[in-house]
């Protein structure tokens, strides 16, 4: 519930008003301006998004983005000077360490951010001073593209975490096309679709599950509590995923994708690739700079890795516990059983790779360090208390949701997906017609069901 609370709170992006008002808005304006202003446009509109959202969190970015601009301009104006270069770089780094900890401290006590937006914007911000420091990239004395790469506002929600090097190449020239912008709409109302439909709505049937498993613990309801938090979870920050690259190239951009069908992983180690990848990917870049000779430090670097990633949902004990997790199943199937995981057949490696991730949900989903035990006990009826194998409420629920649940699990799998690239590469034609007609589709739906 507490992982929860602050995914489904970042309801900015799947308002109605914002949808089918303002972006519209946005998108005509963003268009109309001369292509040597579209950058400008583009930093003004986010500004405008963040500050009606939060206009303390907009004002508290672009004093993080004054400060890494500032610390570029005195590392390129200090060169050759090696103590002030560093401690350019210190001062940039630890004002956003200190901005993540406010703000992930603040979402890990109320479920709130209270500077919306300011965790992707500081890493964004380190990323950017780290790579001009280690002169990986020439020094950026634009103060327009700086903060724009920071504070771009598809993706201040969740992500993607994309580097300078990437989001530079398209800054001023974004490749806008109709093919672009309809992709881009579709992309835009599945995402809307998964967090505000689906996501909300298994968030709901998790809220009732909970609440049953607490007056009457049942070992169906242990399970059945770990795939609902699990797909709420999926939904909700993969749907803000998808809608951050919906927008994006609705606006002419191009940002990679951060979820791609974690569940449906053959093992914990491609869990780690299709899950938050950008973050993954971000984590181990930094962590690359440590010395990495040795198996002990390879194992560090690994744990390291997902207890980061686990920290990623806020600064809470069970967070960083579910990482850590992870990352030992990692460690045994790199170092202990790497060849059977390689002869196994492919089913029986997503089934114990989907198996050890949705066991891994009772620590994410507790509420305090030790609440996982209680839900794993239960989860073999050892509670020592006579655990029942269900109750008469749980089948209710059941009852109430089977239509959710069952959509939840299909859609989390990536059938549709693969029929759907079948289709437009076999009969093109109908391909874009059958977009679409889904895109229209969507649109029907997530108002009918949202409104």
């Amino acid at each position: 519930m507490a992982v929860l609370t602050p995914l489904f709170q970042w309801t900015g992006l799947t308002g109605f008003a914002f949808l089918f008002v303002l972006l519209p808005l946005f998108l005509v304006v963003h268009r109309l301006l001369p292509e040597q202003y579209r950058a400008g446009g583009m930093l003004g509109i986010s500004l405008v998004y963040m500050a009606a959202l939060q206009p303390l969190g907009a004002l508290v970015m672009m004093g993080s983005v004054a400060v890494d601009y500032l610390a570029i301009r005195t590392m390129k104006r200090h060169d050759d000077n090696r103590a002030i270069r560093r401690a350019s770089h210190a001062v940039a780094i630890g004002k956003s360490i200190l901005l993540m900890g406010y703000a992930l401290v603040g979402m890990a006590r109320t479920g709130v951010n209270p500077l919306l937006g300011i965790v992707v914007c500081a890493l964004s911000g380190i990323s950017m001073v780290d790579e001009m420091y280690r002169r990986t990239q020439p020094y950026e004395l634009d103060f327009l593209k700086v903060a724009l790469y920071c504070c771009f506002f598809p993706r201040l929600f969740v992500g993607p975490l994309v580097t300078y090097e990437e989001f530079n190449r398209q800054m001023l020239h974004p490749d806008w096309s109709l093919a672009k912008m309809l992709n881009g709409a579709y992309q835009l109302m599945v995402g809307a679709f998964k967090a505000a439909v689906l996501g909300a709505q298994l968030r709901a049937m998790y809220v009732d599950l909970a609440v049953d498993f607490r007056q009457q613990p049942s070992v169906l309801c242990a399970w059945l509590l770990l795939l609902v938090f699990a797909l709420a979870v999926y939904f909700l920050m993969s749907g803000y995923g998808d809608m951050a690259q919906g927008l994006a190239l609705l606006f002419g951009y191009a940002i990679p994708k951060n979820f791609y069908y974690p569940y449906q992983a053959r093992n914990v180690t491609d869990f780690f690739e299709r899950f938050h990848s950008t973050a993954v990917t971000y984590i181990r870049r930094f962590l690359g700079y440590l010395p990495d000779k040795g198996t002990v430090r390879d194992c560090v670097k690994l744990l390291l890795t997902g207890g980061l990633l686990g920290l990623w949902f806020g600064l809470r004990l069970p967070n960083f516990l579910w990482g850590l997790y992870l990352s030992l199943f990692v460690l045994l199937e790199k170092y202990v059983y790497p060849r059977f995981l390689k002869v196994i057949p492919v089913l029986l490696g997503r089934v114990y790779g989907f198996l050890i991730v949705l066991s891994g949900m009772a620590i994410l989903s507790a509420d305090s360090g030790g609440g996982w035990l209680i839900h794993v006990k239960a989860l073999f009826g050892l509670s020592g208390q006579g655990v029942a194998v269900y109750t008469d409420t749980l089948l209710y629920i059941l009852a109430s949701n089977w239509v959710i649940l069952l959509s939840g699990c299909f859609l989390a799998t990536n059938l549709v997906d693969v029929t759907g690239r079948w289709i437009s590469k076999t009969l093109p034609t109908v391909g874009k017609a059958g977009r679409l007609v889904l895109l229209v589709g969507l649109i029907a739906a997530f108002a009918a069901l949202t409104i």
